[in-house]
């Protein structure tokens, strides 16, 4: 009796092995993962597009709320006498000075950080014409540093608007992005409109100070009085280069 079921039970596994064999459970599972991966890539395909996240875009994009820091060191203008008549703007003049300000960013999509670098660059050139120590050439002198502070003015109120700028910018794509590539990009257009809006606005101001002085007027008049030329005549040629000048207050103290 014994024997006879364990041959029996022999006999219903071999007919099992036969019926079913191990290759029908592998076609049936690689059916499935063919059927998954097809559903996958059309649902991607779908979010592509309607524009709309996908959910590995999703999770490579932290949900923090984002902040902007900025990196920017204020650097000292370089100054040069020129001999030659100089023109600025297009227009004759005793001095000139040019500003420029390069703004650049990278955006951390792990850490919802954006950094807003800006670089910028003074150069000041002065007429020989009048020497160092002379009412004129301090005149002149104060006229362009004059510049140079409506250029720093309008510089850090534009740095405060555009913080917030892409602050908002890399918010609004946080939710509604394919990905870390499309935020990135996004900050990356943005920064670059800065470098010309900033220069646009940076010029009106200082446009609207030539046209308070008329147009190049550095007010020689004032030189016409004995006290000012008596408190140039002791002066010496280096202090004139730091009178008035808001950019190197520990220099004007000697």
């Amino acid at each position: 009796m014994k024997k006879s079921l364990i041959g029996f039970i022999c006999c219903l596994t071999a007919v099992s092995f036969f019926a079913f064999p191990a290759s029908a459970f592998k076609q049936k599972y690689t059916r499935h993962y063919q059927e998954r991966t097809k559903y996958y890539q059309e649902r991607t395909k779908y979010y592509q597009e309607r524009d709309l996240p996908s959910s590995s875009a999703y999770l490579e994009v932290s949900r923090e709320p984002p902040k902007t820091v900025v990196e920017y060191s204020p650097q000292k203008p370089t100054f040069e006498i020129v001999s030659d008549n100089l023109s600025c703007h297009e227009q004759e003049a005793l001095s000139c000075s040019s500003f420029s300000a390069d703004f650049s960013s990278e955006a951390d999509c792990e850490l919802s950080l954006i950094t807003l670098k800006v670089t910028e660059k003074i150069k000041v050139s002065l007429t020989s014409s009048y020497k160092k120590g002379t009412c004129q050439f301090d005149r002149i002198l104060k006229h362009e540093l004059t510049h140079i502070d409506t250029y720093r003015k309008t510089l850090n109120s534009f740095i405060t608007q555009a913080k917030q700028e892409l602050t908002e910018k890399y918010k609004t794509r946080q939710e509604n992005s394919k990905g870390c590539e499309d935020i990135q990009k996004s900050v990356a257009d943005l920064t670059n409109e800065f470098n010309k809006r900033y220069s646009e606005k940076a010029e009106a101001e200082n446009a609207k100070l030539d046209m308070e002085n008329g147009n190049h007027k550095y007010n020689f008049s004032v030189c016409a009085s004995p006290e000012k030329n008596n408190s140039n005549k002791n002066r010496k040629p280096d202090e004139v280069k730091t009178a008035s000048n808001p950019l190197y207050p520990e220099k004007s103290k000697r």
